[in-house]
């Protein structure tokens, strides 16, 4: 229970991170890379580190996903997305 827990805060705070980087790429136009624009690349720098040093394998469960291909379903605002990933 404490392990789902601590899973939504880092996927919900991650979700936060995108959304800042997405609002930093519309507000100063853009669309890809940084732009040479330091806040675009302050935002893309904090959501990089985020995502190298959330866990969400070794928070799930002591251990790791066995080889193969996986599917995930994430819902959302009442949408469904499917992600296929593999584990080698």
């Amino acid at each position: 229970m404490i392990t789902l827990f601590y899973l939504s805060i880092n996927a919900l705070f991650f979700i936060f991170l995108s959304a800042l980087v997405i609002r930093a790429r519309l507000k100063n136009q853009v669309p890809l890379g940084d732009g040479g624009n330091k806040v675009v690349l302050k935002a893309i720098r904090i959501h990089g580190n985020a995502a190298n040093t959330f866990k969400i394998n070794q928070t799930m469960s002591q251990n790791s996903l066995k080889p193969g291909i996986y599917l995930a379903n994430i819902m959302a605002n009442g949408q469904t997305s499917r992600i296929v990933f593999t584990v080698k």
